[in-house]
């Protein structure tokens, strides 16, 4: 659990920036440095100016660090290395949602009543990212592999869309992710190209190195810079708000969304990336995705129960059957709810 003084400070500090200047892009800490991270769109004098004339140097006795960002969005446009045709398809290599460019299959997943493997990626890459208040995608919606971008046009149809977690514009959103499953289950492999077959999954943490297997990018490392950021997301004309995604250095690109990133110390799943800039990459935590989805990496894993930490002042929660308890300070801790509920409401906690 973390420092409870220093999630309350970096609160205060997300309930000032977030939303209301055009200049963040986040808000998280760093538990080594016990310091709150305040992610800027911009690098100029005065953008950060504005921003410290917001937040001053400190926050609750905790100094604020400035970390530029530039615009952070979902990693699904922009130029993309093209993919060919593979039977079966494996971690990292191309896929799409039949009205989406193209995007890349994170790992195979299995689903926590059945054991049928999935594949698992993004809302944005499976569902075109649908809208809990606008569907763009359904249930039964065809998967293709190559995404329709790498062939121009939808050629090969790998399976059909399964599960997804709708956004949401005017909430905080924990997950971007979707499964679906193969018309063909021996069409998956559970191998990640350049990494091998994921072990599992663990919590992220700080400071831990980490690697990924894109279909742009290929495979990169990276080390986790915070594990607790409120980030702001462009999609298209849309920005989304995301609570605790994990940050790291840059190691991905446009058509990078979807992929898993993996602990280079014993192969096991710490998150998924849905998101990034130049500078930063964003993940959503691994154990909220799987509890999302009610999915596994291994097929006699189990599925967490991970905890929402947010303060409990300025939010409305509105989360079906969430079980909530306060832990000092305003902090709010509550499990996240099973899937059947969630496609139904979404994860999210309204603004203040």
């Amino acid at each position: 659990m973390v420092d409870i003084e220093l999630l309350s400070a970096k609160m205060s500090v997300e309930k000032l920036l977030m939303n209301n200047t055009g200049v963040t892009s986040g808000v998280g800490l760093s538990e080594t440095n016990d310091t709150v991270n305040v992610y800027a769109r911009y690098s100029d004098d005065k953008s950060i100016q504005h921003i410290r004339n917001q937040v001053g140097t400190k926050s609750d006795g905790k100094e604020i660090v400035i970390i530029h960002t530039g615009d952070v969005k979902a990693l699904q446009y922009d130029n993309i290395n093209r993919k060919s045709y593979n039977r079966p398809v494996y971690g990292g290599m191309s896929v799409s949602h039949k009205s989406v460019t193209a995007g890349t299959f994170g790992c195979v997943v299995y689903d926590a009543q059945t054991k049928k493997p999935m594949i698992l990626s993004n809302n944005h890459v499976l569902a075109n990212s649908s809208l809990l208040s606008n569907p763009t995608a359904f249930i039964g919606d065809e998967i293709y592999s190559p995404g329709c971008y790498d062939t121009s046009g939808c050629q090969y149809k790998l399976g059909t869309l399964t599960r997804f977690v709708p956004l949401q514009e005017d909430v905080y959103n924990f997950v971007d992710c979707a499964v679906s499953s193969p018309d063909n289950d021996e069409d998956i492999n559970p191998n990640i190209i350049g990494i091998g077959i994921p072990q599992g999954y663990e919590a992220p943490r700080e400071n831990m190195n980490v690697v990924k297997s894109g279909r742009s990018s290929g495979v990169t490392y990276s080390k986790i810079i915070d594990t607790h950021a409120s980030m702001e997301v462009s999609y298209g004309n849309s920005i989304i708000r995301f609570a605790s995604c994990v940050v790291t250095e840059a190691n991905a690109i446009g058509g990078d969304s979807g992929v898993v990133s993996i602990n280079t110390d014993n192969n096991k799943v710490v998150s998924l990336l849905f998101a990034g800039s130049d500078t930063v990459t964003v993940y959503n935590n691994i154990e909220y995705v799987l509890s999302a989805l009610d999915i596994t990496i291994t097929p006699d894993g189990t599925v967490p129960h991970p905890q929402i930490e947010t303060t409990s002042s300025g939010y409305d929660y509105f989360v079906k059957s969430l079980a909530i308890s306060t832990i000092g300070i305003g902090v709010v801790v509550g499990v996240l709810p099973a899937i059947n509920e969630q496609v139904q409401l979404a994860l999210h906690r309204k603004f203040s």
